[in-house]
């Protein structure tokens, strides 16, 4: 009798240790940290006419190269003067305009690992940006890598602010660019 007792028991153990290794597999599968996506950088015009920023080129360089090994290039358009097709999504609010490039062409924003010229055609104008200070961090399947800091045009920029609002498409950090 002893003996079939201690066999309950013994089988009552491993039934109770699988149910608590199940729980955790399934119950707690955020719990893990995964290393958070790159982010990036919204170009946001200010002061410029709609015909000035219509389109404009983003070149990726080589980091920390000063800008002599050229990566990639492509341009943003304004689907407004474009028949409808762009790249890019424009959002207007009196003087100023959030340039956001578009889901489909996720290699083409601002962000981190590279050096980059923002191009304005009908100005004539270009915009440096460079050694854009972003640590790796680790968090849940959906976080992003914070952004610190970024020079611009010889100029240090510090003290960013992640920018939340109700359009996904202004959402994030933020150069802002005047004429």
């Amino acid at each position: 009798m002893d003996n079939i007792f201690i066999n309950i028991l013994l089988r009552l153990k491993e039934s109770i240790n699988s149910i608590c290794l199940f729980t955790v597999i399934c119950l707690f599968p955020n719990c893990k940290n995964f290393p958070c996506a790159p982010n990036s950088i919204l170009t946001v015009f200010v002061g410029f006419q709609e015909s000035d920023i219509d389109h404009f080129v983003i070149r990726r360089y080589k980091a920390n190269d000063n800008y002599r090994h050229l990566v990639d290039t492509f341009i943003i358009t304004n689907p407004s003067v474009n028949g409808g097709y762009a790249n890019g999504r424009y959002a207007i609010s009196n003087d100023t305009t959030i340039v956001f490039v578009d889901d489909n062409y996720p290699d083409n924003g601002i962000f981190p690992g590279y050096d980059w010229t923002i191009y304005l055609p009908a100005l004539n104008k270009s915009v440096s940006v460079s050694n854009i200070i972003s640590p790796q961090i680790t968090g849940d399947e959906r976080c992003v890598n914070p952004i610190y800091s970024f020079i611009q045009d010889s100029t240090l920029i510090t003290g960013l602010q992640y920018f939340d609002s109700d359009q996904y498409f202004t959402n994030g950090y933020r150069i802002y660019i005047t004429p």
